[in-house]
Protein backbone atom coordinates (compact mmCIF):
# COMPACT_ATOMS: atom_id res chain seq x y z
CA UNK A 1 0.00 0.00 0.00
CA UNK A 2 2.97 2.64 -1.07
CA UNK A 3 1.22 6.29 -0.06
CA UNK A 4 1.51 7.18 -4.08
CA UNK A 5 -0.89 4.42 -4.37
CA UNK A 6 -3.88 6.09 -2.58
CA UNK A 7 -5.99 8.80 -4.02
CA UNK A 8 -8.19 10.60 -1.68
CA UNK A 9 -11.77 11.68 -2.61
CA UNK A 10 -12.16 13.74 0.41
CA UNK A 11 -10.33 13.54 4.10
CA UNK A 12 -11.82 10.40 4.48
CA UNK A 13 -12.68 8.36 1.28
CA UNK A 14 -9.54 6.62 0.25
CA UNK A 15 -9.46 5.06 -3.55
CA UNK A 16 -6.78 2.57 -3.81
CA UNK A 17 -5.30 2.41 -7.18
CA UNK A 18 -1.91 0.40 -9.21
CA UNK A 19 -3.07 -3.09 -8.50
CA UNK A 20 -0.76 -5.03 -11.08
CA UNK A 21 1.75 -5.40 -8.47
CA UNK A 22 0.20 -7.01 -6.06
CA UNK A 23 1.32 -10.12 -5.30
CA UNK A 24 2.27 -12.95 -2.20
CA UNK A 25 5.30 -11.06 -0.47
CA UNK A 26 6.66 -11.68 2.89
CA UNK A 27 4.47 -9.58 5.40
CA UNK A 28 6.96 -8.28 7.49
CA UNK A 29 8.87 -7.28 4.14
CA UNK A 30 5.99 -5.64 3.62
CA UNK A 31 4.81 -3.82 6.66
CA UNK A 32 8.72 -2.32 6.82
CA UNK A 33 8.14 -1.00 3.34
CA UNK A 34 4.68 0.45 3.89
CA UNK A 35 6.15 1.64 7.87
CA UNK A 36 8.90 3.60 5.92
CA UNK A 37 7.01 4.85 2.64
CA UNK A 38 4.39 6.34 5.18
CA UNK A 39 7.00 7.58 7.34
CA UNK A 40 8.30 9.60 5.26
CA UNK A 41 11.12 7.96 3.82
CA UNK A 42 10.52 8.90 0.05
CA UNK A 43 10.84 12.49 1.17
CA UNK A 44 14.08 11.22 2.73
CA UNK A 45 12.68 12.68 6.55
CA UNK A 46 11.45 9.38 8.37
CA UNK A 47 9.38 10.33 11.51
CA UNK A 48 10.31 7.41 13.56
CA UNK A 49 7.21 7.97 15.74
CA UNK A 50 5.12 7.33 12.56
CA UNK A 51 7.15 4.31 12.13
CA UNK A 52 7.06 2.98 15.56
CA UNK A 53 3.07 3.78 15.51
CA UNK A 54 3.01 1.51 12.46
CA UNK A 55 4.34 -2.02 13.60
CA UNK A 56 2.91 -1.59 17.11
CA UNK A 57 -0.41 -1.11 15.32
CA UNK A 58 -0.05 -3.78 12.94
CA UNK A 59 0.58 -6.08 15.74
CA UNK A 60 -2.11 -5.21 18.09
CA UNK A 61 -4.69 -5.33 15.08
CA UNK A 62 -3.41 -9.47 14.77
CA UNK A 63 -0.80 -8.57 12.74
CA UNK A 64 2.59 -11.39 13.23
CA UNK A 65 6.03 -10.43 12.29
CA UNK A 66 7.57 -13.00 10.92
CA UNK A 67 11.26 -13.85 10.00
CA UNK A 68 14.22 -11.80 11.72
CA UNK A 69 12.76 -7.69 11.52
CA UNK A 70 16.60 -6.53 11.14
CA UNK A 71 16.48 -8.45 8.03
CA UNK A 72 13.18 -7.05 6.55
CA UNK A 73 14.70 -3.47 6.87
CA UNK A 74 17.96 -4.86 5.89
CA UNK A 75 16.28 -5.82 2.40
CA UNK A 76 13.96 -2.82 1.93
CA UNK A 77 16.78 -0.61 2.39
CA UNK A 78 19.21 -3.02 -0.73
CA UNK A 79 21.50 -4.32 1.53
CA UNK A 80 19.93 -7.88 1.26
CA UNK A 81 18.23 -9.73 -1.97
CA UNK A 82 14.91 -9.43 -1.90
CA UNK A 83 14.72 -12.54 -3.36
CA UNK A 84 16.84 -14.26 -0.74
CA UNK A 85 15.15 -12.87 1.70
CA UNK A 86 11.46 -13.92 0.50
Amino acid sequence: LDQKNVLWKNDSSPVLIDWEGAKLINPTHELISVALDWSGLTSLNVDIGILKSMLIEYQKAGGKLTGDIQDAFNVQMGAINWLVYN
